[in-house]
């Protein structure tokens, strides 16, 4: 067993009370053997806090040697401790609900013990990103939240924004106004509508996030990129993709990159730079103006509306002429599930889901649950899981409700068969050879318009997929030019600031995995409840990547996991979005 192994099972016993004294003092010993221990240290302490391991007998003496281990850290590491300490202090903090709210948590039982141990020391880094921004964000959705829009309440996304741009334009501060899908290396992703640090490298890994900088100008910044804040009407992009909007006002806006310095002269423009430093830009409109910073004697030179070129890392070479692309400038994010809104519990949980935002052919829409279209299950075949049903804890009523009539995100019916390969011919709905997954009807037709016209819910723990379980979504009946989807990462997902804490929940285990719809509501179940913490993911789903014609209707659909890996989709709220002119 290596010392890294040993440490892990040492520190996963103290967490949980089960140390005596001699292994405490041999944790001592291997933390001043290996300085590399002590980050894991603080990053196992934050998981067992959040999946809810650390024993309760004793949170005073864990935080003490905590903050003693921590203090032993690099004075490089300041902001690493400063932040670790942060998510030790809101974990303790009165958002969380008190004992008398939440049942009491069996201890870990081997399997799971072993797996955290284990996933600990594998991808300590990688959990410190993901699981930070999880623990973090619970304080950023204190209180109840109230949804009041009716059904035709239709916001432009600039409408949005320019709420946004009279606190920049006082603040002077560049603000994150929109993200899609993002993640950063090493840190986790700002709210929107917060301000971003100049002078801070922010290297964003996944998705797409829009800015806003003081004098108006406008930066949607695609991943894999690197970015620095400059100045208050500057950006230093030394890796990846962004696209440029200065209207008037903001004229002068500047993007640096390894080899130019482009100046805005009233435009939109995109620019992207490659590993090795070449920079391209293209002009979709108006003019911009740039000088190679490496060649000294190099004039600046104008380009104007659909001219392109690119700029080599070569010392000396000259800018060569591209091909105009217009697809490389984007003006706007990626339609999708853009955050919802839900009651709350008095320990803050995420209760009765209230209104859902979504950007729809460019606007932003916030629809309350009333308007959106509910499901009736018709068919259900499980896999090989048995535990098909999730219910609040204690509950005995309608097995199906949690799809068909409650507004709950921790209740539904979890985990149905699947197929490696996604569906090309009808289901089959009766029988003993039914197609497993699982068919909803929605209480009136969905008519397909531009961006999501389906909402899926679905409740994940930080043990699954980030990015949300992946399944098959198909039609009900395989006309001409129909076809299945497979998604594979949500739109809000378990690193995003909006994706909310859930309270606990009984899990029904069947004694066989139902196959129909009948068999799951009168099967014999096995009750259980789960330890682990679960927040609410969700997608959009736009018919027309199912081949549907623009404004065909749908009256149902089909849905399958992938059986790409051991995790299996767990439905909690599906609905149709209604139409809006």
């Amino acid at each position: 067993m290596s010392a890294q192994e040993r440490f892990a099972d040492l520190w996963t016993d103290y967490l949980e009370g089960e140390l005596d004294e001699s292994g405490v003092a041999e944790l001592r010993a291997l933390l001043a053997a290996e300085a590399s221990l002590l980050k894991l240290a603080a990053d196992m302490y934050q998981t067992h806090r959040l999946l809810a391991l650390v024993v309760e007998e004793s949170p005073a003496r864990q935080d003490e040697f905590v903050r003693e281990v921590l203090s032993r850290l690099p004075e490089d590491a300041d902001r690493f401790v400063s932040g670790v300490m942060a998510n030790v202090e809101r974990l303790a903090s009165p958002a969380e609900p008190s004992r008398e709210e939440v049942s009491p948590q069996p201890a870990a039982s081997g399997r799971m013990r072993v797996a955290i141990v284990t996933t600990a020391v594998a991808v300590a880094v990688v959990l410190l990103i993901a699981v930070a921004p999880l623990i973090l964000r619970d304080d950023n959705h204190a209180g109840s939240q109230q949804a009041g829009d009716s059904e035709n309440s239709v916001l432009h996304s600039q409408q949005v924004v320019g709420n946004l741009d009279e606190q920049r334009d006082a603040s002077g501060d560049v603000i994150l106004t929109q993200a899609a899908g993002a993640e950063l290396f090493g840190e986790f992703l700002p709210p929107v509508g917060e301000s971003l640090e100049f002078g801070h490298e922010y290297a964003l890994v996944a998705g797409l996030i829009e800015m806003r900088f003081p004098d108006g100008a406008k930066v949607i910044l695609e991943a894999p990129s690197v970015i620095e804040l400059t100045g208050r009407e500057r950006l230093l992009l030394s890796a990846g993709n962004c696209s440029v909007h200065a209207p008037a006002g903001a004229e002068g806006f500047q993007v640096e990159t390894p080899q130019t310095e482009i100046t805005d002269l009233g435009t939109r423009f995109s620019v992207s730079v490659s590993e090795v430093g070449d920079t391209d830009v293209q002009v979709v409109e108006g003019l911009a103006e740039v000088v190679a910073t490496r060649d000294q004697s190099a004039k600046p030179i104008r380009l104007s509306e659909r001219e392109a070129r690119r700029f080599n890392a070569d010392v000396g070479s000259r800018p060569q002429s591209l091909k105009f692309n217009a697809d490389d400038y984007r003006s706007e994010l990626p339609d999708r599930v853009v955050t919802y809104e839900v009651s709350t519990t008095d320990g803050g949980y995420a209760w009765e889901l209230q209104s859902v935002t979504v950007q729809r052919d460019g606007l932003m829409r916030k629809f309350p649950v009333d308007a959106l279209t509910g499901v009736k299950v018709i068919h259900f075949r499980a896999g090989q899981n048995s535990a098909n049903v999730t219910v609040p804890v204690g509950s005995n009523g309608d097995r199906l409700a949690g799809l068909e009539s409650d507004l709950l995100l921790h209740t539904g019916v979890i985990n149905p068969g699947g197929s490696k390969e996604p569906l090309r011919s009808d289901p089959v709905l009766s029988g003993s050879d039914s197609t497993p997954g699982m068919a909803v009807l929605f209480h009136k037709p969905v008519v397909n318009r531009p961006g999501p016209d389906v909402v899926f819910f679905e409740l994940q723990s930080v043990t699954n997929p980030l990015e949300g379980d992946s399944f098959h979504v198909s039609p009900l009946k395989f006309d001409d030019g129909l076809r299945s989807l497979t998604i594979r990462r949500y739109d809000i997902t378990l690193t995003s600031p909006e994706a909310r804490l859930l309270p606990d929940i009984d899990l029904l285990y069947f004694s066989e995995p139902p196959v129909s719809r009948e068999s799951l509501l009168t099967g014999t179940v096995e009750r259980r409840l789960q330890t682990l913490r679960f927040r609410a993911l969700a997608v959009g789903i736009d018919l027309s990547d199912l081949g549907y014609d623009d404004e065909a209707t749908v009256e149902g659909l089909f849905f399958q996991d992938t059986l790409d890996d051991s995790d299996v989709v767990d439905p909690v709220f599906v609905a149709g979005l209604p139409t809006v002119e």
